[in-house]
């Protein structure tokens, strides 16, 4: 079955995030309309949700003491659940609790693969998502040059202006337009990560998200859509950036 969400700029968003989100509202209420149908957002509801957001979007018990958030991230860990939101403000220990549930995920056969944002990446496409790819090949250094065969010249190409140890881009890529390029990233990177998850389980740990290149974050919300093998993600958010009248970037894309 085909369920088709239909949102339009500017009638129904101000920028790209609040764009993609209508059109994923849009998208369920098609499947909740019984599929093989496309729907428009339903802005009054749509409003409703994006107040909501920050409290629904990632259901999980209110932790309070040192006890409980222990049982509810082991919980997170030997669930189904595929992501765990951290949020605190500046100094509450955030990074360090991420690095608490990186043993524990080691503890249980999970590969733990960890990049921190940083304001200057803001603007820089898909950085993280290097990064990540980075950390895996740390562990891995023969995963690239074992997968060559099953991408183009342009495809590494691309990938290798992004992870220099995969030698110089070269010419393959010098006529290749923005457009085309981003189209060429954002496969490439999709099927990569499918095929880092397909081998083993991973939890990408993302600290300070709310700094997320915008081309990593669509990437990880469409790849959750496009993958059944088991990963899990866990973000850490500055409390002031889930604010329901502020930034909902990583809330909305990761819905």
């Amino acid at each position: 079955t085909t369920s088709v969400g239909l949102a339009s700029f500017p009638d129904d968003a101000g920028d790209f995030f609040a764009l993609f989100h209508a059109a994923d509202h849009a998208r369920y209420l098609s499947k909740e309309g019984g599929r093989n149908c496309v729907n428009a957002p339903d802005m009054r509801k749509l409003s409703e949700e994006q107040l909501a957001a920050p409290y629904t979007c990632f259901p999980s018990p209110v932790t309070v003491g040192r006890p409980q958030l222990t049982q509810d991230i082991d919980a997170f860990l030997g669930g189904p659940e595929r992501f765990l939101m951290v949020t605190g403000g500046n100094g509450t220990g955030k990074t360090r609790l991420l690095a608490e549930i990186a043993l524990k995920a080691r503890a249980r056969n999970l590969l733990p693969l960890n990049h921190r944002c940083l304001a200057t990446e803001t603007g820089i496409p898909y950085t993280t998502a290097a990064a990540l790819l980075r950390e895996y090949t740390k562990g891995f250094p023969d995963f690239f040059p074992s997968q060559r065969g099953r991408f183009s010249t342009e495809q590494m190409g691309l990938i290798a202006g992004l992870i220099p140890d995969l030698g110089k881009p070269g010419d393959a890529i010098s006529g290749i337009g923005p457009d085309r390029r981003g189209q060429i990233l954002f496969q490439t990177f999709s099927d990569i990560f499918r095929i880092v998850v397909g081998q083993q389980g991973v939890l990408f740990i993302i600290d300070e998200f709310h700094h997320v290149d915008s081309e990593s974050a669509v990437l990880l919300g469409t790849f959750t859509d496009q993958v059944t093998t088991p990963f899990k993600c866990v973000f850490s958010v500055r409390e002031a950036d889930i604010d329901p009248f502020g930034d909902q970037r990583a809330v909305n894309v990761l819905r």
